[in-house]
């Protein structure tokens, strides 16, 4: 076996060698081969691939963007640590079959395809269909380039193995790996004693194995190819724990990727030192936050330390629950007034002023947070709202909702008239035609779910600090207007879900898309809770009914679809909010073009219009 050193350095000469392969082919670093469906003519189970991943469900991250290689012979593989498994790839079908504007996908190697050969991709079903739509054939003449990963939450590990007995006995493989997806190396070391560090064993694949293991709880240190490191503090708690158990931390985008590809490179935020083992801190709010790093925009302040894991159920042990500010006055929010796509997240507004941040130090080891804002609201009375009906697998059929509901298409109210009528969504509601959704909120065939947040949700307190200043929520929409459209995308849901069809564990769809193709997705957890990628929230006021037909769910927190790592944004950047479809065609130039930058117009946030944000906190 190599020596850390010398391997560590045989991963950055690889990871070097490959990029000049790229730059070989071109500054867009794309190599033509070919492209091949996997399980063609039989069926594949992705749980089975030979990274040792496990089960990757279709309505998480890569959204069934699946890939083999060959193991032997890709130079993917070769000399990779874990030859090839966990590398994201751009793949695009070149054959004429696929038409003059061919689709382009991103996948993840998660199997391999032995004997395939060194220019062949071959990819799941769900993938394959998605690049060559309606294509019979189980090959096709393709292109394809490495590129960064950018799932839109943090590190998971998953555990395949924890045997507590005889000595111990731990396998486990590291999977929503942004950057250049390759691991190096993971380390394990009992929480207690931070730095005793024992090496893990490559086992096959992805997956990693560890024997006579310390008691738990355990911290993991883990290395990519490009020599980037992070720290998960107790992310393994309980001895002979499996599954997938969620971090708080995430790899940088590498730069050398983004230099073959011909990309800006990304902003290092990686300190020179690892973080010190956190020191318990009492919880002072009953209701959890969500944990994030923030790397939405520089702003003068000290390097971020790596942010530590938060393991499932009760906040880690190392979290400090940030309670709202008791009486905080509303803050404006300008928006501007025409719509807009594509958003190249972010740094702050010039025009944006300053914010002056007074608040004292986090502790050392606390990761950023968001605290939900104290709920707000009176259910209105008299809105058409559909009845009670048994639990049922989602979504209905607009022909099967309008029955249930009764629906007089010439006395039945338009979402926005709906809206209208609702005092404490008003700043929601101008949200959604800030982003150009007037025709959908008048359009009287739109099936659609529409979930809108209630005003104080804006006045959820955040802490992302160093990168970002802002307290709240509606401070940061202020400061950096470009999240506006995946936030509106993120809750417009292009079917319809009422309430008794929110099966605790169901994956439903938003507007939103990450790599331009795949639905960002919402869970449900019930029928009255929803679990967005950065925050949940729970349903106040439900199934109320509109034209088309139509739902809404009045809910009291924003959901938030990233967490704020540099990996979310790469994938948010991507992101764009299409309509959902209506019997009415819409206008195409909605959601086709940024707002121009001078366009802005103050926001009304419960009735008192402010022109400008506070500069303190």
């Amino acid at each position: 076996m190599w020596p850390a050193s010398s391997s560590h350095a045989l991963q950055l000469l690889l990871l070097a060698s490959l990029m000049a392969a790229a730059s070989a082919q071109g500054s867009s670093g794309w190599q033509s081969g070919t492209i091949g469906e996997l399980g063609y003519g039989t069926t594949y189970n992705p749980a089975s691939g030979a990274c040792g991943y496990g089960a990757l469900p279709d309505g998480a991250w890569p959204f069934g963007g699946l890939a083999a290689i060959d193991p032997a012979a890709s130079p993917l593989a070769v000399g990779a640590t874990q030859q090839g498994c966990g590398m994201c790839l751009e793949v695009q079908c070149e054959d004429t079959a696929c038409g003059p504007a061919p689709q382009s996908l991103v996948v993840l190697i998660i199997d391999f395809c032995s004997g395939c050969g060194a220019g062949a991709i071959y990819l799941a079903p769900a993938a394959y269909a998605k690049m060559a739509p309606g294509l019979p054939l189980g090959q096709v003449s393709g292109r394809f380039r490495r590129v960064n990963c950018n799932p839109p939450g943090n590190v998971q590990v998953h555990v395949d193995t924890y045997r507590a007995t005889e000595g111990g006995w731990l396998r486990l493989a590291l999977t929503q790996v942004a950057g250049a997806g390759d691991i190096a190396s993971i380390q394990l070391a009992p929480s207690q004693s931070p730095e005793a560090w024992r090496p893990m064993q490559r086992s096959f694949g992805a997956t990693w194995e560890l024997s006579s293991l310390p008691p738990p709880p355990l911290d993991l240190k883990a290395t990519d190819a490009t020599g980037q490191t992070v720290v998960a503090r107790q992310v393994l708690q309980q001895a002979g724990q499996t599954g997938d158990v969620p971090t708080s931390t995430q790899f940088q985008a590498s730069a050398a990727l983004a230099a073959a590809l011909g990309q800006p490179a990304p902003a290092a935020a990686v300190p020179p030192a690892l973080p010190p083992p956190p020191a318990p801190a009492p919880a002072l709010e009953a209701r959890g936050p969500t944990s994030f790093q923030s790397v939405f925009g520089p702003v003068p302040a000290a390097p971020a330390p790596l942010v530590t894991a938060a393991p499932t159920g009760a906040p880690a042990p190392e979290s400090i629950l940030l309670p709202p500010s008791p009486g905080a006055p509303p803050l404006p929010l300008p928006l501007p007034t025409s719509p807009s796509a594509s958003l190249p997240l972010p740094a702050t507004p010039a025009s944006a002023p300053p914010v002056v941040d007074t608040r004292p130090p986090r502790p050392p080891g606390v990761g950023p947070s968001v605290t939900p804002a104290p709920v707000v609201y009176s259910p209105v009375a008299g809105l058409p709202t559909l009845p009670s009906e048994p639990a049922a697998v989602g979504p209905v059929s607009g022909q099967q909702l309008a029955a249930t509901a009764g629906i007089d298409s010439a006395s039945c109210q338009t979402l926005g008239a709906i809206l209208a009528q609702i005092p404490q969504a008003q700043n929601w509601t101008q949200l959604l035609k800030a982003q150009g959704l007037d025709r959908l909120l008048g359009d009287k065939s739109a099936q659609v779910t529409l979930l809108v947040p209630i005003d104080s949700a804006l006045d959820a307190a955040i802490d992302a600090r160093p990168l970002r200043n802002e307290s709240s929520l509606a401070q940061l929409i202020l400061n950096a207007p470009e999240i506006q459209t995946p936030l509106v995308g993120y809750h417009v849901l292009p079917a319809l879900w009422p309430s008794w069809t929110l099966q605790p564990g169901t994956s439903i769809p938003t507007s939103d898309t990450i790599d331009k193709v795949n639905p960002l997705q919402i869970t449900a957890q019930g029928p009255t809770q929803l679990q967005g990628i950065g925050t949940s929230a729970n349903i106040l006021q439900g199934d109320i009914v509109a034209c088309g037909p139509s739902i809404i769910h009045i809910i009291d927190q924003v959901l938030l679809p990233f967490k704020f790592d540099q990996a979310a944004i790469d994938a948010v950047t991507g992101t764009t909010a299409p309509l959902p479809p209506s019997s009415a065609p819409l206008s195409s130039a909605v959601l086709a073009s940024p707002p121009p930058a001078q366009a802005l117009t103050p926001l009304s946030l419960q009735g008192s219009p402010v022109s400008s944000p506070p500069t303190g906190s």
